[in-house]
C-alpha cells in the first residue's frame, strides 16, 4: 500500500471512529456570493421607497448641468420585474407607482397609467430593464446628470430638458449584454459523511442592477466527491489530510 492509500486509510478510521463531520456552511453558494432580488426583496408602505430599498447603490462622477461642473452622484439602480416592460407601453419615466412619457413638442412629461408592481413574483420577471435616478452630492437635485429642466431651460441653463431633472423619479434603462453574468447558487438542505441534498439554482444576472434570470431546480440527492489535502505541521513532525466534497457542503 502507497503512501497515499495509507493517507486516506487512517483519514477515514478516524472519520468513522469519531464521527467528526464538520459542515463548511449551513447553507454553502456554489461559486458565487450572489443572492437573487427575488429572494432577497424589501416590501415598503410606498412603492418610491420601495425602489429606493431595493436598488443597488453606488457613488460615480459625472457632469452636473446645474453646477455646470463634474460632481460627485449617488445612483440608485433597481431591475425592473413585470410582466411586460413599461417600455412596451411607452414609460421611460416613473416617481414609483405613476407611469411618464416624454412630450417633446411641449417638453413635458405625460401621463401613460401606472406600472406594473415592481415586486419578484410568479407573474413578474426580470425584463432586461432596470430603474435608476442620481442624486447630485454638491446641489442635491434629482437627475441632473441628464440634462435640464424645462424651468432650468427657460432661464438660461444649457443642456438638452429631461422631464426627470429636479424630481424624484426613475428613468428606464436597457440593461447592456456586457454586465451579464452567468451564477450558481446551490441550497443544500442536508448532508451526511456520504450524501449531500440540495436545490440548485442556475442562471445569469445583470452586475449593473442584479436582475436576474433564473430558476430554482427540485431537491436532489448526491453523493459526496471528496478532494483531500495535506497540511503539514513541522513542529509535530507530522502532517494533517484534509478532505472536503467538491460541492464544499462538508469537510472532514
Amino acid at each position: 500500500m502507497n503512501l497515499k492509500r495509507k493517507v486516506i486509510s487512517c483519514l477515514m478510521s478516524a472519520v468513522f471512529i469519531t464521527g467528526t463531520v464538520i459542515p463548511a456552511s449551513a447553507v454553502q453558494s456554489g461559486g458565487s456570493d450572489y443572492i437573487d432580488p427575488a429572494d432577497n426583496w424589501l416590501s415598503t408602505s410606498s412603492r418610491a421607497s420601495e425602489f429606493d430599498a431595493n436598488a443597488v447603490k453606488t457613488t460615480e462622477s459625472s457632469y452636473c448641468w446645474n453646477c455646470e461642473q463634474d460632481t460627485m452622484f449617488d445612483l440608485f439602480r433597481v431591475p425592473e420585474y413585470a410582466s411586460v416592460s413599461a417600455a412596451e407601453r411607452g414609460i421611460m419615466y416613473t416617481d414609483g407607482s405613476n407611469g411618464y412619457s416624454f412630450d417633446e413638442a411641449n417638453l413635458m412629461p405625460a401621463y401613460e397609467g401606472y406600472i406594473s408592481d415592481p415586486t419578484p413574483s410568479k407573474g413578474s420577471t426580470y425584463t432586461g430593464f432596470h430603474w435608476s435616478k442620481a442624486v447630485c452630492q454638491k446641489c442635491h437635485l434629482f437627475n441632473t446628470n441628464q440634462g435640464v429642466s424645462k424651468v432650468m431651460s427657460e432661464s438660461g441653463k444649457s443642456g438638452s430638458v429631461n422631464p426627470a431633472v429636479g424630481q424624484n423619479w426613475y428613468i428606464l434603462y436597457p440593461c447592456d449584454q456586457s454586465f451579464f453574468h452567468h451564477f450558481t447558487d446551490n441550497e443544500y438542505l442536508s448532508f451526511d459523511e456520504t450524501t449531500h441534498t440540495v436545490a440548485k439554482k442556475e442562471g445569469d444576472y445583470c452586475q449593473f442592477c442584479h436582475g436576474t434570470t433564473a430558476e430554482r431546480q427540485e431537491p436532489v440527492t448526491e453523493l459526496h466527491s471528496y478532494v483531500f489535502t495535506a497540511s503539514p505541521e513541522e513542529g509535530n513532525h507530522r502532517f494533517r489530510v484534509n478532505a472536503e466534497c467538491r460541492m464544499r457542503c462538508v469537510r472532514l
